[in-house]
């Protein structure tokens, strides 16, 4: 736990006031970078998935372009 809560901290996502406790940032720019960092990165590994079960780019496509309506 103490581990995840030092990189939360060196990345910038929290920080710590002493004696009162730990906070997340209010930092907008911070949240949205590691925001868009980690969508793509789920992105990328379902896309990769897709690609495994055999869907070509195009169906892939498709897919996600009827879920979103």
């Amino acid at each position: 736990m103490n581990k995840a809560l030092l990189e939360l901290e060196n990345i910038g996502l929290i920080y710590t006031e002493r004696t009162n406790g730990k906070y997340i940032t209010k930092d907008s720019r911070i949240i949205k970078k590691y925001k868009e960092q980690y969508l793509s990165n789920k992105t990328k590994v379902f896309i990769n998935e897709l690609k495994e079960l055999g869907l070509s780019s195009n169906e892939i496509e498709k897919l996600i372009k009827g879920e979103i309506k």
